[in-house]
């Protein structure tokens, strides 16, 4: 069978052409897919990151709109402006606001928050 495999082999050049213009072609498409792939995943994950990077400057953004507008003379009312800045994000985030007790305790701006 191999005899008679490289027997036809050498004598056909048709065989030849025919065979190495199917194995050329086909490592072609693999690399032109893995091309298309490639760069299908780096739109998608571009993309993911410019949503996440809006959402995230519009939610600290209207977070930072309700501490400007609270009246931060009264320590008892960081509760409840804590809670309804995490109360306005809606359902239709993708992420929610995280609030941490004392983190920024520093900041000038907002003093005992």
């Amino acid at each position: 069978m191999y005899n008679w495999l490289v027997h036809r082999w050498r004598q056909s050049l048709e065989l030849r052409v025919v065979a190495t213009t199917l194995c050329v072609s086909a490592i072609v498409v693999a690399l032109l897919g893995l091309v298309v792939l490639d760069q299908v995943k780096h739109g998608l994950l571009d993309a993911k990151t410019r949503v996440a990077l809006a959402e995230t400057t519009a939610g600290v953004r209207a977070a930072q709109q309700e501490l400007d507008a609270a009246d931060r003379t009264d320590p008892n009312s960081q509760n409840g402006i804590f809670q309804k800045i995490v109360a306005s994000r809606g359902g239709a985030a993708l992420f929610d606001v995280v609030i941490l007790p004392g983190a920024g305790t520093d900041n000038p701006r907002f003093p005992g928050w």
